[in-house]
């Protein structure tokens, strides 16, 4: 997930951009502001963000006078504005993202494609559009699946093992289950029941007081889930059957 912040003083432009980062599921803003300075004390107080929007029209200090300061915080600054040709002067502060009012969906997105598009093993499981995809390394591509689809998610050393409905074999992606599992999460479909497995309450066949069984395998509960695994039992699970108290 790409963490943004806008700087932009006119409300309307303000509410306009925000709808459409609503649309764009890889991006997600954190804060707003009218002004530069407000926008740097969030920055020196919050830490750092990855994407910056500032309008370059700005009462007291402009976007481009204060792209140095905002460059220092974030991993990639976009200028926006209501005038084209102010594109040079973006140029010439070293800013290449530029995005001419109105922001559309389509703006937002060709930008995400850009930033995320070059080295995709940074993201090796995302959601895009309601659909998971899963990046393979070796073909170097990304395989779409749906998220019920998954049946579980097993840590293998640097590797997650994906296991799909209907495919004999695992996918192998490079990250770490705590990645997955931020992913994942929002889908409302999985729970992290240990250092090494994560599984798709669905596909649970039998829910156990310290491990769940899938298919032929059982998995154990892991001491330091166990209060989130508990909680799920008593909360959704209780009369359905599975014998927990």
């Amino acid at each position: 997930m790409i963490r943004a912040i806008a700087i932009e003083d006119e409300p309307s432009a303000l509410t306009r951009l925000t709808d459409c980062l609503r649309a764009v599921p890889d991006i997600e803003l954190v804060a707003s502001f009218s002004n530069i300075a407000g926008a740097l004390k969030f920055l020196r107080e919050k830490g750092d963000v990855d994407l910056i929007f500032c309008d370059i029209e700005l009462p007291d200090v402009s976007g481009l006078e204060a792209s140095d300061w905002l460059k220092g915080h974030t991993k990639d600054l976009v200028f926006i504005t209501g005038h084209d040709d102010r594109a040079l002067d973006a140029y010439r502060k070293y800013v290449k993202y530029f995005i001419v009012k109105p922001v559309s969906v389509i703006d937002l997105q060709k930008l995400v494609e850009e930033l995320l598009g070059p080295d995709a093993t940074k993201h090796p499981i995302k959601l895009k559009y309601g659909k998971l995809l899963l990046y393979d390394g070796g073909k170097k591509t990304y395989t779409p699946t749906m998220p019920d689809q998954v049946v579980k998610l097993i840590q293998a050393g640097n590797y997650v093992n994906v296991y799909l409905l209907n495919r004999d074999a695992p996918l192998c992606i490079r990250c770490s289950l705590t990645q997955a599992m931020a992913v994942l999460e929002p889908t409302g479909l999985f729970l992290k029941i240990s250092r090494s497995a994560i599984v798709n309450l669905d596909e649970v066949s039998t829910f156990h007081p310290d491990s769940v069984t899938i298919g032929s395998f059982t998995y154990d509960v892991g001491e330091t889930h166990k209060e989130a695994y508990l909680d799920f039992l008593h909360r959704y699970q209780m009369g359905k059957g599975n014998g927990i108290k």
